[in-house]
Formats: C-alpha cells, structure tokens, sequence
C-alpha cells in the first residue's frame, strides 16, 4: 500500500485513565465514526494519515494500562450487526451499497 492509497479501518480501544480516555477519544473522534462505545470506524484513511494517527495515540496512553486496536478492512467490508444501525437507514461509509447487513439476512 503506498502511503496515498486509503483504506478503511476498525479502532477500539481500552484506556484506563479517564483523563487519558478522553484524550483518546477526541483524537479518535476527528479522524473515524463511532459505532460503539469505543469502537470507530476510520471509513478512509491514507498510510500517511494512519501513522500520525498512531504517532498522536502512543503519545496520549500508557503502554502497560492502555490498550488501542486498529484492525484495517478489506475493500470492500461487509458488517453483520444484530441491534440499531449505528448509521443513518441505508447510507455506507465505504462503498455504494449499504455497509450494514443485518445478521438477520443471514438467517433468511
């Protein structure tokens, strides 16, 4: 991937320190969508954009307390979900088509 090919990606994280968690999470919150409490979903980022996210995260936690995932998805993902939508009825972030299918669909 060169560092002006975006892609899409997962990031949770595990902070221990409230002070640390919201610092987190304001930088978090600039760069990807809340789909959980905290899990995001970063719809397009570049490599570039990726490691001065991380340069920024490993600034603001602690190594051995703190814990931050960044998973990258494949193009393009598909989300099964079961519960609301964390995203307005029929819009995706990565793709034309709907990026939620419910894990109903599955079953049908």
């Amino acid at each position: 991937m060169s560092e002006y090919d975006a892609r899409g990606y997962l990031i949770a994280y595990d902070i221990a320190d409230a002070r640390r968690w919201r610092r987190v999470h304001r930088l978090v919150s600039g760069i990807a969508v809340p789909i959980q409490y905290s899990v995001f979903l970063a719809p397009c980022l570049t490599r570039r954009e990726l490691d001065q996210s991380v340069e920024q995260l490993r600034a603001q936690i602690h190594d051995k307390q703190d814990d931050i995932r960044i998973y990258p998805l494949p193009t393009p993902p598909t989300v099964y979900f079961y519960g609301p939508n964390p995203l307005p009825a029929g819009e995706g972030l990565l793709q034309e088509k709907p990026l939620w299918v419910p894990i109903q669909a599955l079953l049908d």
